[in-house]
């Protein structure tokens, strides 16, 4: 038992959010977790989002447990995130809801656990459990068992992680009740039977440790896992972050960049490109490819792409740098509380600063969402699809499953569905009763009476170029050329003449 206690299996730290943001490096094929206890993901996924945005690096799987989920609201989205939400809650502040990075295959499935939600989550060779249970049930017993249960049919696998607010507290205390003690105890030793280790012991809720990752990695790794408790003011809860550094990853970068195109810059190109030497081309076709191959080097050769810093780096796009101030303001002030809790003027201070600040966020961002909202209103498309964002209603596509549980097999499925599908019209056309024969009916087509109107194409000239040119949307994507309409409407003076060309 000796050996097994001092069996390190994670490095594991405290860090405030700035510190950690500062000093923290993060790779290109590091796989990064962050489990948090959000505590209505309804009231406090703005200031989650805020807090994420103090990062160097988006984390590719993201818990939140104690979610209070109401299944008549749809769940907040992030961008470049897929989420995933618990349907079995057994009290209202029930739920987990997973965000995971969209580049990641991964297969998720809701596990029923006694007195707890939980979703497992498959990517690349690790299998995580995402756990929320209620500490409405003092006796653990059940919950323990069932997990145990799950826990043999992944024998097979070497990279188990279990994360979440698990409510069992893994820190020995003197006070602590007979039922706490035998909680820990049952649960640490059914998590060792298969492998599994806590990842840390350090306080995650005021001096207990609630919130765990425990952890089964491959031995032949040789790399242990970095975790870190960090002091954030989403709730009363720390915010844990784990590491694995082996477990590699495609399509992922950790540096933000901006590219811009200098105007004027180009426009100084073309002029010395000689470009109106175009109009003596005859081919079309030639004409056109020499002038996207010239618009498309001037684009290339002004483009200025600059790293955005990580104070300057917004995740969304109401979050202002005022309000990111306000937020850290607030952070400190809660440090300062946190090293002097019996302090009435700090205590009241800091109360007050954090519901004048939590009111700014939201002023913010409804006026944001308007002024967004009244952009729109004579695109119909654009409205509807900024209205879906807004209220979350772009759900992730899932599996239906149900299609293929309507036979004794699924391959019987889905030829019955497919037998519906092929048949629908020559089944709806036996139901036609025939009224008139194909004789009958050609009798009562009239025959055309109107008079042939006449057709003609007019030469195209650059007035036309240019009023077509200044038709397009500007915020309209690019085509294969990738020209924008932007850089075209800028263009225009000298590109309409070659244009016309182009048309013969």
């Amino acid at each position: 038992m000796y050996e097994l206690d001092n069996i390190q299996i994670a490095q594991s730290n405290f860090h405030t959010i700035n510190d950690f943001s500062r000093h923290t490096t993060i790779q290109k094929s590091d796989f990064t977790i962050i489990s948090q206890n959000i505590r209505s993901i309804y009231n406090n996924f703005d200031d989650l989002l805020i807090t994420l945005s103090e990062f160097k690096f988006q984390a590719d799987l993201i818990t939140l447990t104690e979610g209070w989920i109401d299944p008549h609201k749809p769940i907040p989205q992030m961008d470049n995130y897929t989420h995933f939400v618990t349907s079995r809650h057994i009290n209202r502040s029930d739920g987990v809801v997973v965000y995971i990075k969209c580049n990641h295959k991964t297969i998720v499935q809701e596990i029923n656990l006694k007195h707890a939600s939980c979703l497992q989550v498959k990517v690349g060779n690790y299998t995580i459990l995402c756990i929320y249970r209620s500490p409405s049930n003092l006796n653990a017993e059940n919950f323990i068992n069932s997990l145990n249960t799950h826990l043999v049919t992944l024998h097979t696998q070497n990279n188990i992680i279990i994360t979440g607010d698990i409510n069992i507290n893994l820190i020995q205390k003197s006070s602590e009740t007979s039922q706490e003690r035998s909680n820990r105890l049952h649960y640490l030793n059914t998590l060792a039977t298969h492998g599994l280790l806590p990842g840390h012991t350090l306080p995650t809720r005021d001096r207990s440790c609630i919130d765990h990752f425990i952890l089964k990695l491959d031995r032949y790794m040789g790399t242990c896992a970095s975790i870190t408790v960090l002091d954030s003011t989403v709730t009363d809860h720390k915010m844990l972050f784990l590491k694995p550094s082996y477990l590699a990853k495609s399509n992922y970068n950790t540096s933000k960049i901006k590219s811009s195109i200098n105007m004027e810059g180009a426009l100084t190109y073309l002029k010395n490109s000689n470009i109106t030497d175009l109009i003596y081309y005859n081919n079309p076709i030639i004409l056109t490819n020499k002038l996207i191959s010239i618009l498309k080097q001037c684009i290339l050769s002004n483009t200025i792409t600059r790293t955005i810093p990580n104070k300057k780096r917004l995740i969304k796009p109401w979050i202002t740098l005022g309000i990111v101030r306000c937020i850290r303001n607030r952070n400190a002030m809660q440090a300062k509380l946190r090293a002097d809790p019996h302090n009435e003027i700090l205590k009241i201070t800091y109360r007050r600063y954090r519901n004048f600040c939590n009111s700014v966020i939201k002023k913010v961002k409804r006026k944001y969402e308007k002024e967004d909202l009244a952009k729109s209103i004579k695109n119909p498309k654009t409205l509807w699809k900024k209205i879906n964002t807004l209220t979350y209603r772009n759900q992730p596509k899932t599996q239906n499953l149900e299609l293929l549980n309507l036979n004794a097999s699924p391959q019987n499925s889905v030829n019955s569905v497919n037998d519906y599908f092929s048949n629908i019209g020559k089944n709806l056309a036996k139901e036609i009763i025939p009224v008139t024969t194909l004789h009958n009916r050609a009798d009562i087509i009239s025959p055309n009476c109107s008079q042939v109107s006449s057709f003609v194409l007019l030469e195209t000239d650059p007035h036309e170029v240019y009023l077509t040119i200044m038709s397009l949307k500007t915020d309209s994507a690019p085509g294969w050329d990738g020209v924008s309409t932007k850089f075209l409407k800028y263009t225009r003076e000298l590109c309409s003449c070659a244009h016309n060309n182009s048309f013969g």
